[in-house]
């Protein structure tokens, strides 16, 4: 996996712990996700999928409760959100191809950081991400 950026603004800095990578979706898709590590031991951990036009760095406050909480935290965007693979050069238009390969990303997402998630795991989703 390659890292990705994560953008961080004085208002909403980076949650210390993690840092976000590149991951290949369905088609060769690029998305980025990002685990974040709490301090202490692991609780679990939390997949935590974005909404429609949302990118990870909206979520820096949630994740940052979640780590104080003692959860492993990965947070995924879907294709068409954030930085992640676009459908259309234009990257302020919106496409989907139906629900397929939202959900192959999904599970290759998953793939990619099995190993990373101590279980028991939970899913939190926003908008679409909850869908």
């Amino acid at each position: 996996m390659l890292l990705a950026p994560l953008v961080s603004i004085p208002q909403a800095p980076t949650p210390a712990g993690g840092g976000a990578e590149w991951i290949t979706g369905a088609g060769g898709a690029q998305l980025r996700a990002a685990l974040f590590r709490p301090r202490g031991p692991a609780r679990g951990s939390v997949v935590l999928s974005t909404g429609r036009t949302e990118a990870i760095e909206k979520y820096f406050e949630v994740i940052e409760d979640l780590l104080r909480r003692g959860f492993v935290v990965l947070c995924q965007e879907w294709r068409g959100q954030g930085l992640s693979h676009r459908e259309l050069p234009d990257r302020l238009k919106g496409h989907a191809r139906g629900i397929q390969p939202y959900l192959d990303d999904y599970a290759a997402i998953l793939a990619a950081y099995e190993a990373q998630l101590p279980r028991p795991w939970l899913a939190i989703g926003h908008s679409m991400g909850d869908a």
